[in-house]
């Protein structure tokens, strides 16, 4: 009895001290892999670093914000370790290279700091030299042929970063020339021959290699100890098999819990609802939305989301009810009947958020909701529909669900509309029609714009517009693209016309409309115009910058759709290289009589006409207007008065 009791203790000591000694190991590894990923973060946006700063010496045209962004994103991380007292105990060596690698990247923000203070000058300079040894060759050919070829060898020896392949016979010819523009030209030449020398040895310092290679290379050193420690629990075998029993029956115990609870953050999940909702008499739902949640997850990632999640979980739970997390960012209150009044209850539940900010990885947020109240069954579906009614009514947050909000109907109209559609797409009846751009100075159709129709059984046909939130959101939009796209190819092949086919943001996304795009542009390009709506592609810069850049490789062109219907970003229509821009219907409809509408399309064909960007004005409608953008010499013109969109014959 008492060697039982003995081998009893002795086990259960034993499994005490490799489940600490275990414990321990893994607090350290996490703690080294957290080090490590933080180290390999540093070098990974020490290389983006030197490549931004690369390609802003490179390139005239440079987003520094990015610059700035890892910058910020490295001294940040820089000081988390360097104040880690746990980093400095547990890898003296590999802290002490740290404080060296830190010394070397301060040093290193100041030499970005000045590089940029002086390659904006040359940059400025190179871009009027350019302009001015083109205003000299129209007035003296031979000088500004020793222009042009100086402002070559300016750009050769910046990008090469050789001072010695500036040519500087032509500079003394060009000294002794009496041409109007060498004063300016020499000013300019002076401020890239000041700055250059400096600018060498600035971005030479700048992309010098640090040690922190040497830093990461330190910690897996100093860690092998731990690792031949941890070698030793191989021994206890015995170990092993009280783990899988152990683990058997904690496994049982799981999948019971995790059907019911949800494994973020540790509510009460939709199955468990739809168990208790059956034990309640009269049950009443509240369905908590987060507002602009896709923006936490698109602007600071999935973690940080997952994190805002669990947070505002904590929160409900205070309220002291069962609360479920139904969705991805629903939340579902579940009361019986005149145990609380609903109403009151949700609007003690957003005013604590609003009243308090969630603070999540040293980030703050205000978060708010849009809730939806039902007693009316099915629960979930009835508070679902009220949700979406309050979404789209920015001055509603609460709102119980009636069947006098006629949400069925909606319902009803959507389904029947995407039932229309999937018959369209099935029959053939997604069709295009083609609407003349004309040149205002001819007065000839110099393309058309492909546009889709809907042809119903008797033959009408009806605008694409009303179907359009449908098609998306049954996964019919991709189909109504890649019709009118093929149908626009092949009345090139039959007419050899010009068309102008629109394009937004889901198009770019979705990779089998792109192939059939890019497998069609060799044999296309020249015959298109991409439209790419302002409003809408705009906000994914870089994705639209490559596709740019791909399509006018083969020739086609490039015009931005409802251009001044929102925030018109000039800057980035210039990065863009654009070939035409559509000034808005809504400016243009009123221009005969609106004076605002004529002040802002003026500024815009300003600004295209100094970019050398052709204008295109939509919604011409009667004469008045036809009459005024001539006036204005806008190059083309669309609109009924000119030409209704229309099967080709």
């Amino acid at each position: 009895m008492k060697i039982k009791f003995i081998i009893i203790f002795l086990g259960i000591a034993l499994f005490i001290a490799i489940s600490t000694f275990t414990y321990k190991i893994k607090e350290h590894f996490i703690f080294n892999s957290k080090i490590v990923e933080k180290l390999n973060a540093l070098k990974q946006l020490e290389y983006k670093l030197d490549y931004d700063v690369l390609s802003d010496s490179m390139f005239f045209y440079f987003n520094n914000d990015k610059i700035i962004y890892d910058i910020k994103s490295l001294k940040r991380i820089m000081c988390n370790l360097y104040k880690n007292g746990e980093f400095k105990e547990e890898y003296p060596k590999t802290y002490e290279e740290f404080l060296k690698y830190r010394k070397f990247m301060t040093n290193k923000i100041k030499n970005i700091y000045h590089f940029q203070t002086l390659n904006s000058p040359i940059k400025n300079s190179l871009i009027y030299l350019g302009s001015l040894s083109e205003k000299m060759l129209k007035e003296n050919h031979k000088i500004g042929e020793k222009a042009v070829s100086l402002t070559i060898s300016l750009y050769q020896s910046k990008n090469s970063l050789d001072y010695f392949l500036i040519n500087n016979k032509d500079l003394e010819i060009i000294k002794k020339s009496n041409c109007k523009y060498k004063n300016a030209f020499l000013n300019h030449f002076k401020v890239f021959d000041d700055y250059f020398p400096f600018y060498t040895k600035v971005l030479n310092d700048v992309l010098t290699e640090s040690n922190i290679d040497l830093v990461i290379q330190n910690v897996f050193n100093e860690s092998k100890a731990y690792i031949k420690i941890f070698t030793l629990l191989s021994i206890f075998l015995l170990l092993f098999v009280l783990s899988v029993i152990i683990l058997i029956i904690y496994l049982f115990y799981k999948l019971d819990l995790s059907y019911k609870i949800d494994s973020l953050t540790g509510l009460y999940n939709r199955n468990k609802f739809n168990e208790d909702v059956k034990k309640l008499k009269s049950p009443v739902l509240i369905l908590f939305n987060i507002d602009k949640f896709k923006s936490y997850n698109d602007v600071f990632g999935t973690k940080i989301g997952d994190e805002i999640l669990k947070e505002v979980a904590k929160q409900l739970l205070k309220f002291n009810k069962k609360v479920y997390r139904i969705g991805a960012d629903d939340f579902g209150v579940l009361l019986e009947e005149g145990e609380d009044m609903p109403e009151v209850f949700a609007l003690r539940v957003v005013e604590h958020f609003q009243n308090s900010s969630l603070k999540v990885d040293n980030l703050e947020f205000n978060i708010s909701f849009s809730v939806g109240i039902s007693d009316k069954k099915p629960l979930l579906e009835t508070a679902d529909m009220v949700l979406k009614h309050i979404k789209r009514d920015v001055n509603i947050r609460i709102k119980k669900y009636s069947p006098d909000l006629n949400l069925e109907k909606e319902v009803k109209d959507n389904l029947a509309k995407a039932t229309i559609l999937r018959e369209a797409i099935e029959k053939g009846n997604i069709v295009p029609v083609f609407q003349p751009i004309v040149d205002l100075e001819t007065n000839e159709i110099e393309k058309y714009e492909v546009l889709a129709r809907v042809r119903r059984e008797d033959g009408r046909l009806e605008s694409i517009f009303p179907y359009l939130k449908v098609s998306k959101e049954n996964k019919l939009y991709e189909y109504i693209s890649q019709t009118i796209f093929k149908e626009a190819f092949k009345v090139i092949d039959e007419k050899k016309i010009n068309l102008s086919l629109n394009i937004s943001i889901d198009d770019l996304l979705n990779k089998k409309f792109m192939t059939l795009v890019y497998d069609n542009l060799p044999k296309y390009s020249k015959y298109l115009t991409f439209e790419i709506l302002e409003s809408d592609a705009i906000e994914d810069y870089s994705l639209l910058e490559n596709f740019i850049i791909d399509v006018k490789r083969y020739g086609a062109k490039i015009a931005i759709d409802d251009f001044g219907s929102g925030y018109s970003n000039f800057a980035r229509i210039l990065a863009l290289n654009v070939d035409l821009i559509k000034i808005d219907g809504s400016l243009i409809k009123n221009i005969d009589h609106d004076n605002q509408s004529k002040l802002i399309s003026e500024m815009i064909v300003d600004f295209c006409r100094k970019t050398d960007i052709k204008i295109l004005a939509e919604y011409v409608h009667n004469d008045k207007v036809l009459e005024v953008i001539k006036e204005l010499k806008i190059d083309y013109g669309q609109g009924f008065y000119l030409g209704k969109p229309m099967p080709l014959d």
